[in-house]
């Protein structure tokens, strides 16, 4: 799912709850004679509080009393003043500083599927099943301590098969619970809403790239596998890795490559960027042979 359509999803939400809450009031000011008094008083009254005429302590005992009657009809008040799902931006989707995390946080929602830590299951990793349970732990661990890690970038690397994808989401789970935006993508998304970034007018840009900048935690699953496009995989890769450790945000690699095909195939700075022991948690998922920096 795109920016622009979770923004308008989450915009079209806000519309319809105010539009079914204007219908509830309309149908009970009609059929509740009891109801049409009360809303008039308070109306009258909030009028001469806000000019300063009004006695306050009334007006409360006038809501009091509305609110009395309307869970003896079995209406809760939250049907007529239905509160924005994001207290940050209203159900806008944006704020002073662009784009509202709650943005990202549908997004992940509508693409992805998460599992948890606690669902994990080691016996499906056989003979591995020891090693997955300390690389488990060690990022359960890193999550807990989110967003207060000494080590912004995490590189899970694994054969096919090997768990990095389950670990990746149960890490997104994890920090999402905790009240933090995570955006999650294959290695295909990503190149190709980099293509798109690459292509797009420059008022389209903003749009596409602002996931990947602004979350908490990115993860970006499979590196390696995409088609590499020349002026954009290297690029832009580069660009997002930098831009998050330069923030001092996260992210989350999972791949099949080692330092050296990683090296080959984007080059020694994304390489040396991922690797870097100083800002960098490398593990395994499976008995790979895996050279650090």
């Amino acid at each position: 799912m795109t920016t622009k359509q979770s923004l308008n999803f989450i915009r079209d939400r806000r519309k319809r709850e105010l539009l079914d809450a204007d219908r509830l009031h309309a149908l009970l000011l009609e059929t509740q004679p009891e109801y049409y008094e009360l809303e008039k008083q308070i109306r009258s009254l909030r009028l001469d509080v806000l000019k300063g005429k009004g006695d306050e302590n009334e007006l409360a005992k006038l809501r009091e009393k509305r609110l009395l009657f309307l869970q003896k009809i079995g209406i809760k008040l939250e049907m007529l003043e239905p509160a924005p799902h994001c207290e940050i931006c209203g159900d806008s989707g944006v704020t002073s500083n662009g784009y509202c995390r709650c943005v990202i946080a549908h997004q992940t929602a509508a693409d992805t599927t998460l599992f948890s830590f606690e669902e994990s299951n080691f016996d499906l990793f056989g003979e591995e099943s020891e090693l997955a349970k300390r690389v488990y732990a060690i990022m359960q661990k890193y999550c807990a301590k989110f967003p207060e890690v000494n080590k912004n970038n995490v590189v899970i690397v694994g054969k096919c098969g090997s768990g990095k994808s389950y670990l990746a989401t149960a890490m997104a789970d994890c920090v999402l619970k905790k009240g933090y935006t995570c955006f999650l993508t294959t290695a295909f998304g990503f190149i190709n809403d980099m293509l798109k970034y690459h292509t797009a007018p420059l008022a389209d840009k903003a749009e596409i790239i602002f996931p990947y900048l602004d979350c908490d935690m990115l993860v970006i699953d499979d590196l390696g596998s995409e088609t590499k496009l020349n002026n954009v995989s290297e690029e832009y890769l580069y660009l997002v890795l930098n831009e998050r450790t330069a923030k001092k945000r996260s992210t989350v690699i999972t791949t099949n490559l080692d330092y050296e095909q990683i090296s080959a195939r984007y080059g020694e700075r994304i390489a040396s960027r991922l690797f870097d022991k100083n800002n960098s948690i490398v593990t395994s998922v499976s008995n790979t042979d895996l050279r650090k920096r």
